[in-house]
């Protein structure tokens, strides 16, 4: 499981943040300026959440890549998905390319490369020690090297490797990628009638199967240290997840399996038992034909 629900968090990041500014905008809002302050906020948490209780904090980071994706809220549904496949894909083929030239021994991804601007020198040893029986200002300055080594590796070191620098890029292009195509399926409208468009889901979620689940059969037998398998397994098994649940909720016989859809500020609740004789058995797609995607029947929500 690990790796598998990053991209979907990422995904949700991206299409949350159009509903909002979309929603925003249709209300007269400023839409740059109400996202700008949020994106403050997540990263002011996450300044606060690294120094104060774990180096190993997301929210700076989806803040950062955040400001960026905001830029391309007006970007047309053709760009966005371009900008996906580029920094998603695109750098994760990268990878892949410069893993096959090390394995057929075409060049040596190993070799240092000088990129950095500041060194910071880490001594995991006194760190340890330092976490056990340091003070608050010293524990505190370590969590932000901790971070800053493991987060801007290449940037902070005065010699990494070539194969850390791809590294490095593919983690956060893939991130926003797949925050570029969450915001395109907003601006596609798939969260406004997820159940009409149940045909464009089955399609993703017979390539994503057929991508993701021979790769993570054969990672389970076999023990692949690739960095471009895993991370292309990543991505396409989230969007397995991702999509199973929509067809469970899609269907009338497994529908239970799903108690609650959530999405906004809109809830999908399963039907009631007919043996309760308050509703009628209804599937979250007769809910969701009514009056667009995710709003509630008057009078069937609660």
């Amino acid at each position: 499981m690990n790796g598998k629900f990053y991209p979907i968090f990422a995904f949700l990041f991206g299409l949350g943040m159009f509903i909002f500014m979309d929603n925003a905008q249709k209300k007269g809002f400023s839409a740059r300026m109400l996202m700008t302050r949020r994106l403050a906020f997540l990263a002011l948490f996450g300044c606060l959440h690294i120094s104060l209780v774990w180096w190993g904090d997301i929210l700076l980071c989806y803040a950062l890549l955040g400001f960026v994706l905001m830029l391309c809220f007006n970007f047309s549904i053709r760009t966005l998905l371009y900008l996906a496949a580029a920094s998603g894909l695109g750098i994760l083929i990268l990878q892949g390319i410069i893993e096959l030239g090390e394995s057929l021994h075409w060049w040596n991804s190993q070799q240092p490369v000088h990129l950095g601007l500041v060194s910071i020198k880490l001594d995991h040893g006194a760190a340890a020690a330092l976490y056990a029986s340091g003070g608050f200002f010293e524990i505190t300055g370590l969590r932000i090297k901790d971070y800053l080594y493991d987060f801007y590796k290449p940037l902070f070191l005065s010699a990494t490797t070539l194969a850390d620098v791809v590294a490095y890029l593919v983690y956060y292009a893939r991130i926003f990628g797949l925050f570029s195509l969450g915001m395109a399926c907003g601006r596609y409208g798939l969260h406004r009638n997820l159940f009409a468009k149940i045909g464009l889901v089955r399609r993703i979620w017979t390539v994503s199967a057929i991508i993701s689940l021979p790769i993570l059969a054969i990672m389970f037998f076999v023990h692949i240290s690739s960095g471009f398998v895993h991370g292309l397994s990543c991505i396409f098994l989230a969007f397995f997840y991702m999509t199973s649940m929509v067809l469970l909720a899609n269907n009338k016989r497994t529908v239970l399996l799903v108690p609650k859809l959530q999405l906004g500020n809109a809830v999908f609740e399963a039907p009631a038992s007919p043996r309760n004789g308050q509703r009628t058995s209804r599937s979250l797609q007769d809910m969701g034909s009514q009056a667009g995607a995710w709003e509630p029947a008057k009078g069937k929500s609660r």
